[in-house]
């Protein structure tokens, strides 16, 4: 059975904090600064659906961090987050603030941001 999710905002004050929140208000796509590797880093997200061990699809938010490595290669982690938790802009930015990344050239990465803003 396919089941369609479009954005809502009915701001009843019945809703509780989670089901204020739609789906398109998690969205990110933006700059930001890495605590663990002191650099920038390009963060983005995206809603998809993953099927369990029984077949039953899930919606996920999936979180994804972008960098450069000392080769000068793109490279990205991608964070898997259930839909159904609390989730909020300052949870995923704290998150992929603190992500410890593979291989990570501050320096490349600081160079390939500042040349595509």
């Amino acid at each position: 059975m396919f089941e369609a999710h479009q954005p809502t905002a009915d701001l009843s004050p019945s809703q509780t904090r989670h089901e204020d929140t739609s789906i398109d208000e998690q969205i990110l796509d933006q700059i930001i600064n890495s605590k663990t590797h002191n650099c920038p880093l390009r963060i983005w997200s995206s809603h998809g659906k993953r099927k369990d061990n029984l077949g039953k699809p899930n919606t996920f938010l999936f979180l994804y961090i972008e960098y450069k490595d000392h080769r000068n290669n793109s490279c990205y982690l991608c964070k898997e987050l259930d839909s159904g938790l609390l989730l909020d802009h300052q949870f995923l930015i704290m998150l992929a603030e603190s992500v410890l990344l593979k291989d990570i050239s501050a320096q490349q990465t600081r160079e390939w941001l500042s040349n595509n803003q």
